[in-house]
């Protein structure tokens, strides 16, 4: 049951990405808090400290973001991306500065914040917002980070 791939082009290439990433041609970024989940600077110092086929700067990185409630997000995460493993294929989180950020702008309605609270800090943003601190943790200081637009 689901979605079917010749109904989903984008499935598709997902899978392709994944299965790209897991044999080591190429590399991509999973957006989900799996307990094997490691930040992008993690990420980034394992691959310094290891015989890594894949240096740094050879090519630019693909990034799945499951989009949905929690429980949608979990189910898609079982069903689409849970088999894929290894390679150059990393599960991220967000950074523990970007989680600290959270709380800067707690009053404010622009924050990106859902209207919701949520004892899990990380589980009250959006998708788009959880996806834009990701970006800053690969970029920091650059196009990604709110302040520099203020």
């Amino acid at each position: 049951s689901g979605i079917k791939h010749e109904f989903q082009p984008t499935l598709v290439e997902m899978t392709e990405v994944l299965e790209q990433s897991t044999s080591g041609n190429g590399r991509c970024l999973v957006l989900f808090p799996t307990d094997d989940a490691l930040t992008f600077e993690e990420i980034v110092d394992d691959m310094q400290s290891s015989e890594s086929p894949c240096k740094l700067d050879d090519e630019p990185w693909s990034v799945v973001v499951i989009d949905g409630t929690w429980s949608q997000a979990r189910k898609m995460f079982s069903k689409y991306l849970a088999n894929y493993s290894g390679g150059n294929l990393y599960r991220v989180q967000l950074s523990s500065n970007a989680v600290a950020g959270l709380d800067q702008n707690e009053s404010s309605i622009d924050s990106g914040h859902q209207l919701r609270r949520h004892p899990i800090k990380w589980r009250e943003i959006s998708t788009l917002e959880a996806t834009r601190l990701l970006l800053k943790d690969m970029h920091p200081g650059g196009e990604f980070d709110r302040e520099a637009d203020m």
